[in-house]
């Protein structure tokens, strides 16, 4: 099942609880010393997987605020904002180091509801929709998919994360998904959004990321029921990643110019001394005449050849001659083995033989069979055809040991991705 079905389940569960009367509804005052949760909109109990046994967290609903923006031109303040996400980059963000600049923000948001209050000290997970761009191929390289992994990875089985894989589909087309995802790090309000590698062995994708806060969870405000208490401390856990540096401060104004010193007394002139006279110049001396050069005598004649001298001491090594030519290569390795729990294929599903004039919105199912699936594996399925608008969405469902089924549109063809969390 995956984030957003969960979160579905979730609402639904808790709003049918509301109507039988089992939950606490939100309580009908004007009085903020007894008023919970001041902002409007919906609020509900609700339970968590990831919740202590016995908390029943409360989720309140907000306006929309964009926390993250990626793109150059959002122009959003560092470190909610540009760089693009590169493949196997993770960046932690926190509600609690938020420029004044930011739309979530408590002054920006009071602007859309002055009743909003600031959460952050309270809070245990968010609701987020996360959107992607597949920057792969925009300059006209090679397209490659992705994965984006908002949350940890420990919580996705618990539904307290978002995966998903996508591929691509042109320049900027976008996809979004939205989940619940647990909060945590030092102040208790940090996550991480990472993109990772979406294939083996090929090339990956970079991406731009936008992330949009729907609400919010806070545990159970009214105590809820069923809690013992509390048990003894445990040991002191390790200490978490250091917090995001803080933006720069603003510059001080500068200080006033200090007084300009007066002017000295200028000193006075000296006067100036009389020119001595000139001493008497020398008279020049008579060159003397040059010699006449003398004449080249003859060679002498060769002398006989003397014996050979002893052999000199040898010399000192000369300098290393280039390398030789390059020897042929190898012989070819043994296939390599894969061991990540992740598995990809296709699948297609053509027009019904003997009917040509099948309507293109018709659907049918697909069995696909591959002993890397189980039952607990969580499949996602893209279409690789397009055929229209309004075309059926590919559903996955039916799985077991070695296989699932896919329902997709008739006359196209689509890419699955399956991950199988590792055999406790």
């Amino acid at each position: 099942m995956n984030s957003r079905k969960a979160f579905l389940l979730a609402a639904v569960a808790a709003l049918a609880t509301t109507v039988l009367g089992a939950a606490d509804s939100r309580p009908k005052t004007t009085d903020r010393s007894t008023t919970p949760l001041q902002a409007e909109g919906f609020w509900v109990k609700t339970m968590l997987e990831f919740a202590p046994a016995g908390d029943r967290p409360a989720y309140q609903e907000i306006i929309p605020c964009r926390l993250v923006d990626t793109r150059a031109a959002s122009a959003f303040e560092s470190p909610f904002g540009a760089p693009t996400f590169q493949p196997g980059e993770s960046r932690f963000y926190s509600f609690r180091t938020l420029p004044a600049s930011n739309p979530c923000a408590i002054a920006n948001r009071r602007a859309s509801n002055p009743a909003y209050e600031d959460f952050y000290g309270s809070m245990m997970a968010v609701v987020l929709r996360v959107t992607w761009f597949n920057r792969s191929g925009d300059g006209g390289g090679t397209p490659a998919p992705g994965i984006v992994l908002v949350g940890e990875t420990e919580y996705l089985e618990m539904h307290g994360a978002i995966a998903q894989w996508f591929g691509w589909n042109g320049i900027d087309f976008s996809e979004s998904q939205q989940g619940i995802v647990k909060t945590g790090g030092n102040d208790g309000t940090t996550f991480r959004l990472a993109l990772l590698p979406g294939s083996t062995g090929g090339p990956d994708a970079a991406a731009d990321l936008i992330v949009d806060v729907l609400g919010y969870y806070v545990p159970d405000p009214t105590g809820g029921s069923g809690v013992g208490p509390q048990g003894p401390a445990g040991p002191q856990g390790l200490q978490g990643p250091s917090g995001l540096t803080g933006p720069q401060g603003p510059a001080g104004p500068a200080g006033p110019q200090g007084a300009q010193g007066a002017q000295g007394v200028p000193g006075p002139a000296g006067s100036r001394g009389q020119a001595g006279p000139p001493g008497p110049e020398g008279e020049s001396g008579a060159p003397g005449p040059a010699g006449a050069p003398g004449a080249a005598g003859p060679p002498g004649a060769t002398g006989p050849q003397g014996p050979p001298g002893p052999q000199g001491a040898p010399g000192p090594i000369g300098l290393q001659g280039p390398p030789g030519l390059q020897g042929p290569p190898g012989p070819q390795g043994a296939p390599g083995t894969c061991t990540c729990p992740i598995s990809v294929g296709t699948l297609a599903c053509s027009a019904v033989p003997g009917e040509p004039d099948s309507p293109t919105w018709a659907k049918c199912t697909v069995t696909v069979s591959d002993p890397s699936i189980q039952p607990n594996s969580n499949i996602q399925c893209t279409y690789m055809t397009r055929t229209a608008d309004d075309q059926i969405p590919c559903r996955i469902f039916g799985i077991g040991s070695g296989s699932f089924k896919a329902e997709i549109q008739t006359g196209t063809s689509a890419m699955w991705l399956a991950y199988t969390p590792p055999s406790n």
